[in-house]
């Protein structure tokens, strides 16, 4: 006896609006440093580099506003950027 499953699912390929409209990021394509702008305190905030795959490929403190991605290879790129209290901000850019 043969039994066939099929699912189905919805993949986002884009964040919300929501989690894009307090967070800039410039200039793309980015070369050595990446400037962060928001309207939020970047005290405490901590950020993830994903790549195309989903893979992290950076992390760290973001406090600073500025972040070095001159080692990343060219390509696209998600910016994840967590603050306590805050939701996590989402960004693509390009490197």
């Amino acid at each position: 006896t043969s039994t066939a499953r099929t699912a189905a699912a919805l993949v986002a390929t884009e964040p919300a609006a929501t989690d894009n409209s307090d967070l800039e990021l410039y200039p793309t394509p980015a070369t050595d440093h990446l400037q962060l702008r928001t309207t939020a305190s970047l005290a405490s905030s901590h950020y993830q580099i994903l790549n195309a795959l989903g893979q992290v490929v950076a992390s760290g403190a973001a406090d600073a506003g500025s972040l070095n991605v001159a080692s990343l290879q060219a390509g696209l790129y998600t910016l994840q950027l967590t603050t306590a209290g805050q939701p996590t901000l989402t960004r693509r850019f390009v490197k």
